[in-house]
């Protein structure tokens, strides 16, 4: 393999490095955020159905998001 094929190599592995690091930044956010909506229901003491639609759509969204992280 030539050193143009190396060079090319690299810059694809540092840009898949790069995107795992933001999903797994993403993940976080995202388990983050279902512990404020947990939170927020506690503090407000409302139903645990309260919200209950948007935590589904970010506990979704981390599950994409690992999906991702695999492919």
């Amino acid at each position: 393999m030539g050193m143009e094929k190396v060079f090319v190599c690299q810059r694809v592995a540092n840009k898949l490095y790069t995107t795992e690091a933001a999903i797994d930044a993403a993940i976080t956010e995202a388990a983050e955020m279902i512990g404020q909506i947990i939170q927020a229901r506690k503090d407000l003491g409302v139903s645990t159905v309260f919200a209950d639609q948007a935590q589904a759509k970010v506990m979704a969204s981390m599950a994409a998001l690992t999906e991702a992280r695999t492919a």
